[in-house]
């Protein structure tokens, strides 16, 4: 029997793709604006520590409170998008960036390492929300343009690479008598432009969680021990409110045990907790290392800028190489190109390699964690996603938390080279778990 032909999706009117492009150039624009901000902490904040506590062990301790700050926040903003609408819980997102930003100003103004502490949280819930904002591309995109739009949204971290390098090279000495303070007077304005972006998209209205019901998500009623008939029969409005929201609670709990119960979606998690993971535990102590083999404060941040563009450029692609090859192919191939920059990095400290190794390095984590959101966004439907979107990201961010906390305590204990053999494992792990997930796949098939 013949397979009837798949229908091409419908085509967007004109005025359908006005507010398309609008809203993915907003988007991007606020994403940019967003890892601007985090790209100038990433270029002076371990510099900066060794500066204020002259210690290597210690200096990569302030940047792991970014993720830290991003757990504690990455699940309730999703919960508050779900809930109030993604305008409300990007703007205060941005909001708190802001002020993180202004309370950095007021640390190197006085030398407060505790201050500069936390801003540097407050800067991880902004940067949770930030981060939350590539899922967003999905809700404001026909199914068709998923995820390109995804791929464009990221790809304007490009050049907030460049930019947020220039910016940490540049404005150290702004403020005078206050050095890195002009940095963070700079990045305060950049919040202020992503505020202004969040405030122009149009975002579509908060999912309607009363219409989207199945046969497989009803709860019985007796599972919560309230009738809805009964709260009817009484007029009581609060009880009936708490019955929609006890089943509420339990159709999330419900969700949350389905998707780890999931191989794809498992699967999704594994690759973009350790693509993260092996990326930050490979970058954050490279500067100390390369000042700890003679080269300058300008070769790191040069460095940093160059593996950063190699993040986010690739972006421009990644979504077409996605819909061309698929998403395993391309998280497999985002592995491998990550493990051939840490072989380069793995041999020598020469300025050459650090540069060759941190931008490949980059370029394979762009295709492993791109492709692994890709595989949450369309894995989950939109009454799923902030939930799950929720819990990718919190994952990832413990994961980084915890590399970058122990990144540099690790890199003084066993050095440069054992600390990029450490990430390579990683790496490894994942591919041959994604070989043997596959491998059993076909064989059941």
């Amino acid at each position: 029997m013949d397979t009837p032909p798949t229908q091409p999706p419908p085509s967007l009117t004109k005025s359908e793709k006005r507010l398309f492009f609008s809203n993915v150039g907003l988007l991007s624009f606020a994403w940019f604006m967003g890892y601007t901000a985090n790209f100038m902490h990433f270029t002076i904040i371990v510099v900066l520590s060794l500066e204020l506590l002259g210690s290597n062990a210690l200096s990569t301790l302030p940047a792991g409170l970014v993720p830290i700050g991003s757990i504690f926040s990455t699940v309730p903003l999703s919960v508050m998008g779900h809930k109030f609408g993604f305008k409300k819980q990007f703007f205060v997102g941005a909001l708190i960036g802001a002020a993180g930003a202004a309370l950095c100003v007021v640390a190197m103004y006085t030398r407060s390492f505790a201050l500069i502490c936390i801003g540097l949280f407050l800067h991880g819930v902004a940067h949770a929300s930030t981060n939350l904002l590539r899922f967003a591309a999905k809700t404001i995109s026909p199914p068709q343009y998923g995820a390109k739009a995804l791929s464009l949204t990221v790809a304007g971290a490009a050049l907030a690479a460049v930019l947020g390098g220039m910016v940490a090279k540049k404005c150290v000495w702004l403020v005078p008598r206050a050095k890195y303070a002009g940095i963070y007077l700079v990045m305060l304005g950049f919040w202020t432009l992503m505020l202004l972006a969040i405030l122009a998209i149009r975002f579509p209205p908060k999912p309607n969680l009363s219409a989207q019901k199945s046969d497989d998500e009803e709860i019985s009623i007796h599972e919560i021990n309230v009738s809805d008939e009964t709260a009817r029969d009484k007029d009581d409005q609060t009880e009936i409110e708490e019955v929609a929201s006890t089943k509420q609670d339990l159709k999330r709990k419900s969700t949350f045990r389905g998707y780890l119960h999931s191989p794809a979606y498992l699967m999704a998690l594994l690759a973009g907790s350790v693509s993260y993971g092996a990326m930050v535990l490979i970058m954050s102590p490279a500067p100390l290392a390369m000042l700890d083999n003679g080269h300058t404060y300008d070769d790191q941040a040069n460095m940093l800028m160059a593996h950063l563009l190699a993040m986010f450029t690739p972006s421009l692609m990644t979504g077409f190489v996605i819909d061309a090859i698929g998403i395993d192919t391309v998280i497999g191939l985002g592995f491998v190109v990550l493990m051939s920059g840490g072989g380069i990095l793995f041999i020598g400290t020469r300025l050459w390699t650090f540069f060759i190794g941190e931008v490949l390095v980059g370029f394979g984590w762009n295709f492993a964690y791109i492709a692994s959101s890709t595989s949450v966004a369309k894995l989950c439907p939109p009454s799923d996603l902030p939930l799950m979107q929720g819990v990718f990201d919190t994952a990832i961010a413990m994961i980084s938390a915890t590399v970058t906390l122990g990144s540099g305590s690790l890199y003084g204990w066993i050095g440069w080279s054992p600390v990029v053999g450490v990430g390579l494992v990683g790496s490894a792990v994942v591919v041959v778990t994604m070989v043997g997930v596959k491998w059993r796949a076909r064989a059941r098939g």
